[in-house]
């Protein structure tokens, strides 16, 4: 559950991006539009099918970002459920440990 909640997080994340992108394009795009030397109605008309175009590539960015990260989320999940299959197993492996004697603990050497 976790992941899935991270996972959205990212994407609210990138998809902020994302928004905030295609609105300063379609800001740009205004501006450069109500400057050009056009009749009014023509640009007006420039504008609403450049944001068209700009609301449709958003659109698409977001659901490529929404489909990676499902396809991230997913690949964390089996990691995860690897990880605590791993664990389980470790579980019941003993591990023994053999440390060198300490050089108080050592035998003195016998003089020559």
């Amino acid at each position: 559950m976790a992941e899935i909640t991270g996972a959205e997080t990212a994407t609210s994340r990138i998809l902020k991006y994302v928004i905030a992108g295609a609105a300063g394009a379609i800001a740009g795009a205004a501006i450069a539009l109500l400057f050009a030397p056009k009749p009014g109605k023509e640009t007006r008309g420039d504008l609403k099918a450049r944001a068209a175009e700009l609301k449709e590539k958003a659109a698409a960015t977001a659901e490529k970002v929404r489909e990676t990260a499902a396809v991230a989320a997913q690949k964390a999940r089996e990691v995860g459920e690897q990880i605590k299959a791993q664990a389980e197993k470790a579980k019941g492996l003993r591990v023994t440990v053999v440390q060198e004697p300490k050089a108080a603990e050592q035998p003195a050497a016998e003089p020559k």
